[in-house]
């Protein structure tokens, strides 16, 4: 598959796009088919070497991206296969590995997409669109 690799901190002519092995799900996850990706002001931080003082540094080299929305085309043990071919949306956590043609997740990290949203409007709400409410005080221990 080809996936945006990072191989050290720094501006953004450092990320190469390259061809790279099809990520496995493990035990509890899936793999999905990546039809879009999110971009975060976290990710471009990151990649500059400057991230959120509560977040660990990543391992390099890495594939940047934690939001993504497709397709699930495998699934690891104890993942029921029903989750096969679901159209999904999913923030990685702390793992990024979202720039690429496929990406692994726990399977507790998956959301459903309803066929009359497309990935892109799906893969905006599952983190910038959440970050946008948090930002506008629309917190769940909050009215508003």
């Amino acid at each position: 598959m080809r996936a945006i690799r990072q191989y050290e901190f720094g501006p953004a002519k450092n990320l190469l796009f390259e061809e790279v092995p099809d990520p496995e799900p493990a035990e509890g996850q899936v793999r999905i088919r990546v039809e879009s990706a999110g971009v975060h002001t976290v990710d471009t931080s990151i990649r500059s070497g400057d991230w959120p003082p509560t977040m660990p540094a990543p391992e390099l080299p890495t594939t940047p991206g934690r939001e993504v929305a497709g397709i699930v085309d495998a699934v690891g043990d104890v993942v029921g296969t029903d989750w096969l071919d679901q159209r999904v949306v999913a923030h990685l956590g702390p793992d990024p590995g979202g720039y690429a043609e496929a990406a692994v997740v726990a399977v507790k990290s998956l959301h459903r997409v309803p066929t009359h949203v497309t990935s892109s409007e799906a893969v905006a709400q599952i983190g910038t669109g959440r970050t946008a409410q948090m930002d506008h005080g629309c917190r769940p221990d909050r009215e508003g």
